[in-house]
């Protein structure tokens, strides 16, 4: 598996490392330019002093040169050498040093002196410079040592100079090698620098990951309530641990709700398997009592229809809560809708022979999704219908507000209910009757309307009145309302 950290690590210090190497060799070729300048200059102004030793009366060309004013061209340690001669390689003078030796003779240069590293005469490596040049005539009042000068060569041109100058360059060798040798442990030190910092910087950068792995490690299904904590994120990865915690958060409220919808279920399938169990047991010990049986059989189906009713129920909140139902929305006649339900309620077996009296405008129209709506009023109607007493009105009022959102208020007398039972109006499973054996209802009726109500944008609350009438009120967002 790749690591982040040693690639990163590995191209900085590889980049950095290019980045020296590249700037000490082209600091080392600029220090080699200048100093091999700076050594050839000093070169070329000895030459030039050595030319003005020359002078010719048109016939002999003399240079007239001191041993004790130049002695470095007289020794044979540390030596430098010289040679004058002709254009034609006639020699007139050379440096007692160079022996019967020669210096290098190059190709003829008037304009500019040549330049070039050579092999000295005694083994070592030297630099040589060539200058050709006229030489100068000799003054009046001086007189020529005959033994000492040489015939000029009979054209004019050959009478030019040619003088060769060699030194050591020994000297500006060692000191080029100690500046290379400087420049490499530079390079060496810096990077080794640049590897404890690099390391030293991303350790702590990457801190907060190893910090998150090893959380993220700790997280387990036995402990979905833990979270990610990582103090001092950083911006990079400050998202990260707000995502796995509100997944963690996500998670825990499934398994919370799958946990819930199995325990509600196992509970509320008790009495219905109890009866079925009971009937079987009637059926095999008084199977001879057409009367007794059929009525366990009555028994058995309105079981078996509230069981259905309840798992309905269930499956339908399971499918609010996870959100999977598309949403097909539509412009809806909020009075018609109202009273088609109210008539599915009055066709239930065991319903509250109640009556609605419905007062929301026929003009009134919503924009939502109609199946939802259908259910959730159904919802509400079905349970005012149960719990009113007999021949009691439900009434639906429509009213708008004046910033455009729409309310519907529905309501029912109540049958023993107080005010501190409506915190827990909205619980799966709630019941008055605490004993969870009243009536055909499952106690999932509102529940499944506070879903809806989520579902569809709608805020509902409940209140009970001091008269006990029971009131559910639907607020629709504006932009339903037409």
């Amino acid at each position: 598996m790749k690591s982040i950290c040693q690639y990163l690590s590995t191209r900085i210090i590889c980049g950095a490392s290019l980045v020296l190497a590249t700037g000490s060799l082209l600091l080392g070729l600029a220090i080699r330019h200048l100093d091999i300048r700076e050594f050839d200059q000093d070169l070329e102004t000895k030459a030039r002093l050595l030319a003005t030793l020359v002078v010719h009366d048109g016939i002999l060309t003399e240079a007239d040169f001191s041993a004790d004013l130049l002695p470095e061209f007289n020794t044979s340690k540390n030596a430098e050498y010289f040679q004058f001669r002709f254009l034609d390689g006639a020699t007139i003078r050379r440096s007692k040093n160079l022996k019967a030796q020669d210096l290098p003779f190059l190709s003829k240069s008037i304009k500019n002196p040549l330049l070039r590293n050579t092999h000295l005469p005694d083994g070592r490596s030297g630099r040589f410079i060539q200058l050709t040049f006229q030489p100068r005539a000799m003054d009046a009042n001086q007189a020529f040592k005959k033994e000492k000068g040489v015939r000029n060569p009979d054209d004019s041109e050959s009478a030019l100079v040619v003088l060769g100058v060699a030194r050591s360059r020994e000297g500006l060798d060692a000191l080029l090698l100690s500046v290379y040798a400087a420049l490499v442990f530079m390079d060496i030190l810096l990077i080794s620098l640049i590897v404890l910092l690099v390391r030293h910087a991303l350790r702590k950068a990457f801190r907060p990951v190893a910090l998150l792995n090893a959380q993220i490690a700790n997280l387990s299904p036995e402990c979905l309530e833990a979270r990610i904590d990582l103090p001092d994120t950083p911006d990079e990865i400050a998202s990260v641990p707000s995502t796995l915690n509100e997944f963690m958060a996500t998670l825990q409220a499934a398994f919370v709700r799958e946990q819930r919808f199995a325990s509600d279920a196992a509970h509320e399938l008790r009495t219905p398997v109890a009866e079925f169990r009971a009937a079987c047991e009637v059926g095999a010990r008084w199977s001879d009592d057409p009367a007794l049986v059929k009525r366990r059989f009555e028994n058995l189906r309105t079981a078996a229809a509230n069981m259905e009713r309840m798992l309905n129920g269930l499956l339908d909140l399971s499918r609010l809560e996870r959100g999977t139902d598309e949403s097909h929305r539509a412009d809806i006649r909020l009075a018609f809708l109202i009273d088609s339900c109210w008539a599915r309620v009055s066709n239930n077996d065991g319903a509250a022979k109640g009556h609605l009296e419905n007062r929301v405008a026929q003009s009134l129209v919503l924009h939502s999704d109609e199946a939802k709506l259908e259910m959730l009023l159904y919802n509400i109607l079905d349970n005012a219908a149960s719990y009113s007493p007999l021949e009691a009105n439900v009434t639906c009022d429509g009213k708008q507000s004046e910033d455009g959102a729409l309310e519907i208020i529905i309501n029912n007398p109540a049958q023993g209910l107080r005010s501190e039972d409506i915190e827990h109006i909205f619980e799966r499973f709630w019941r008055k009757d605490a004993a969870r054996t009243a009536g055909t209802h499952a106690g999932l009726g509102l529940s499944i309307v506070k879903a809806l109500a989520d579902a569809l944008a709608i805020r509902v609350t409940i209140e009970l009145t001091p008269e006990h009438i029971f009131s559910v009120r639907l607020r629709f967002p504006a932009q339903m309302a037409k």
